[in-house]
């Protein structure tokens, strides 16, 4: 089975300035919702990997990322998708730790927790760091133009993701073509 990893801030929901510090200011991306439906009416797995240094800088309590989690689950859940894991790094750059993309950490512990193979995962993100984490661990790369992405896109001609997609419902087909790969 191909399993889907997934940026959560400017993937599946809006990123604002300064983190998402509360239920209220979850925003999801309606598309996003959508295409996490046919992701798992197609039957692959969705795992959500994603930075929030919000909790380190101690901006964001962790009891509130666990808060907004739920709302989320709540939205991925009402629009008839389905996720199979969801993996945090809460430190912040200086701490230089292992699970905080670009770095490996997060798919290396998911696919060991959850059981798939990275070589026929795909990660979609709107940051370049999630292009160099696929990379990383011998994952297809989507770059997408919602969140980040369009500031990342000049970079991408460098650190060359597999495909560039306007969102992630737009990625969905691309993702089902590189199915059982």
């Amino acid at each position: 089975m191909t399993t889907v990893l997934v940026d959560r801030d400017g993937v599946l929901c809006e990123e604002p300035e300064y983190y998402v510090k509360s239920v209220e200011e979850l925003q999801v991306i309606p598309r996003s919702m959508e295409a996490l439906r046919r992701l798992t009416l197609a039957g692959l797995a969705v795992v959500i990997v994603s930075n929030q240094s919000g909790v380190g800088r101690g901006i964001v309590a962790e009891g509130t990322l666990h808060e907004v989690t739920r709302r989320l689950l709540e939205h991925i859940c009402l629009a008839g998708g389905e996720v199979a894991g969801i993996y945090y790094c809460t430190h912040t750059p200086e701490h230089n730790c292992d699970c905080r993309k670009p770095k490996p950490g997060m798919p290396l512990q998911a696919a060991r927790e959850l059981g798939f193979d990275l070589a026929r995962a795909v990660m979609v993100g709107d940051n370049i760091c999630d292009v160099e984490m696929a990379q990383a661990v011998g994952a297809r790369s989507i770059l997408v133009m919602t969140g980040q992405g369009p500031q990342h896109l000049a970079a991408a001609q460098t650190t060359r993701p597999e495909a560039i997609a306007r969102d992630l419902l737009a990625a969905v087909p691309t993702i089902l073509d590189w199915k059982g790969v």
